[in-house]
């Protein structure tokens, strides 16, 4: 079943994302300014990596604290 309320909030996540850019960089996308797209989109992923790994890290840590509270080893 489709949660239409996740693709709403989906949507305007891009749209904010959008407008961010937008206004940062005065306007939306220029195709045309010679930039490597798809060297964009990899540095993009990469630090996706970096940030996701680090949040995982975090939460196996709190994992673990929180396993360990209250018990006798």
């Amino acid at each position: 079943m489709l949660d239409k309320g996740i693709n709403e909030e989906v949507i305007n996540l891009i749209k904010e994302r959008l407008e961010k850019g937008a206004y940062k960089y005065g306007g939306g996308i220029r195709v045309s300014d010679n930039r490597d797209w798809l060297q964009e989109a990899l540095e993009e992923i990469l630090d996706f990596a970096v940030y996701i790994a680090a949040q995982i890290i975090i939460m196996m840590k709190r994992r673990s604290a929180e396993n360990l509270i209250g018990k006798d080893y």
